[in-house]
Parts: structure tokens; C-alpha cells; sequence
């Protein structure tokens, strides 16, 4: 049992979270370098902003973390998380896809974790399930970038290189509570079933039967609340205000909620600042 009474978290922009109950810490696809939607369209090969990195660390975290999480591959879960790791010595954890990109950036083998489904490990008082599903059409109804990395490359790379590699949903336990980070917007039916949680970090960009989707993260869970992820137009950096994600739906997601889990609250939080969880 952890001596900890609390476990707090700190979104990081599109899916990222920072999560600690004060003795062991991890980040859950870190991406804060928020390139411009022209280079992504343009194919032009993107690097992580250091800068950028080392300031989102020395807010969050100090310079040391356990662990850093990568529910799947594409640019916006991956590119920063190899050097998040690098620099709190954080073990990284991923699929074989996310593995073969934290290979071409330097980290060592002892430092790569590859996840498979249902797969499950421990780390100070957390548990953690990974659970496969699918990602979300997000693009003009089609999933972005399919396939899997085959090969070790490091940056600058192209958005197009991040292919998904697969999706996995993350259940993650502590004494004090369950929460569910579910970064893209897909689901397999069933996928939680058995699972309780209190908490689930819902993407909400790219969703397509919102009902359907609720019912399979929330309504089977039994979360009692809902702290939207994803929602923001991650192609520009904080300093020039928070958007939402065009076509992201706000109004239409609380609309369903009501309908569909009336009892879970809705939760949005503020980037880059702490809140308890638990």
C-alpha cells in the first residue's frame, strides 16, 4: 500500500497527462513541440522542440519520472516521448512500433518496454492493463497513417512516418482509485468489459457515433467522471490561446453524456496545471 494519500495529474495538451501520488511519477504520450498543421500537410520532417520539453519537465516534474507511456505510434503520442524519457531516465513503454522509434533516438534497449494486449506490469504503487482496440477515423473518415514502423529511424521524420502501429487503451490502478486513459477516439466492442474504473481521459477528437462510444468507455466502466483529452487543435503552441479541434463537437458530446451516463460529470481541465485525481 502506498503511504501516499493522493494521486495527482497534469494534462499536457492533445493526450498528454503527467500523473504522480508523490513518490512515483510517469508521463502518458507527452507531446508539447505542437508543430504547425502546414508542416504535417507539406510532408515537411519534423524534430521535437527541446526547448519546449525541457520546460514542460521543469513545471511538472522536476527531472525524474518512472515511466513514459505511448498508447500508439503517430506523431502526436511519439514524437517527444523518446526524449521525455531521456531526460527524467524514464523507461519507455510502447508498442513494437513506438519501440523501433525510441531505437533510432538512442535509447538503449534497457530502457524499452514493448506492451502487448492484455499485457500488464507495476510500477511503484500503479498497475497498469493495456488494452487493444482501434483508433478513430480522424481524418476525412479514415484512420490516419495505418501500418506498423518496421524499422528503427530517428528525427527529423515526416508526420506520414509515425504510422499507428496499433491502439492501445491504458487502465491504470493505484489504492486510491482506477483511471482509464483511451487516447484516440476507436473503440472494439467489449473491450472494457470487466473493467471498473472511476475516472476515464477521453479523446474527443475524431469520434464519429459519440452514443456508441460513450456506452463502450463510460457506460461500461461505471466511471463516474469524464476528463475530456484531445480535444484541442494541437498545431499551435499554448502561448497563442487553447483551441478546440475543428469539428471537435463540445456541445453535441455533453448532449450525449446527459443521455447516455446522465450520473458521470464532465470534466475539463486546464493545460499545464495541476489537479488531484484522487
Amino acid at each position: 500500500m502506498s503511504s501516499s494519500d493522493f494521486v495527482k495529474a497534469v494534462w499536457l495538451g492533445a493526450a498528454g497527462l503527467y500523473v504522480s501520488d508523490g513518490e512515483t511519477s510517469f508521463f502518458i504520450d507527452p507531446y508539447v513541440s505542437r508543430v504547425s498543421v502546414l508542416k504535417v500537410v507539406a510532408g515537411a520532417r519534423l524534430s521535437p522542440d527541446i526547448k519546449r520539453i525541457n520546460e514542460c519537465i521543469s513545471l511538472v516534474a522536476g527531472q525524474k519520472a518512472e515511466a513514459v507511456l505511448v498508447g500508439h505510434s503517430h506523431f502526436d503520442h511519439l514524437l517527444d516521448a523518446p526524449e521525455f524519457a531521456k531526460k527524467t531516465g524514464a523507461m519507455l513503454i510502447g508498442s513494437a512500433s513506438t519501440a523501433n522509434v525510441c531505437r533510432g533516438a538512442g535509447l538503449s534497449e534497457e530502457k524499452i518496454k514493448v506492451i502487448k494486449d492484455r499485457g500488464t506490469l507495476n510500477i511503484g504503487s500503479f498497475s497498469f492493463k493495456f488494452i487493444e482496440g482501434v483508433h478513430g477515423p480522424a481524418f476525412l473518415g479514415r484512420i490516419p497513417y495505418p501500418g506498423f514502423i518496421e524499422k528503427p529511424f530517428a528525427p527529423p521524420a515526416k508526420a506520414s512516418d509515425y504510422k499507428l502501429g496499433g491502439f492501445f487503451g491504458m487502465v491504470i490502478s493505484h489504492p486510491l482509485g482506477t483511471f482509464i486513459h483511451h487516447g484516440s477516439a476507436g473503440w472494439i466492442p467489449g473491450m472494457y468489459d470487466g473493467i471498473k474504473a472511476d475516472i476515464v481521459f477521453l479523446c474527443l477528437a475524431g469520434r464519429k457515433n459519440t452514443f456508441s462510444y460513450l456506452d463502450e468507455t463510460i457506460g461500461r466502466t461505471g466511471a463516474h467522471s469524464i476528463i475530456p483529452i484531445h480535444h484541442d487543435w494541437f498545431f499551435s503552441p499554448f502561448e497563442k490561446s487553447l483551441r478546440l479541434f475543428k469539428g471537435v463537437r463540445i456541445d453535441e458530446f455533453i448532449s450525449a453524456a446527459m443521455k447516455i451516463v446522465p450520473n458521470t460529470e464532465i470534466m475539463f481541465v486546464p493545460a499545464l496545471i495541476k489537479f488531484k485525481i484522487f
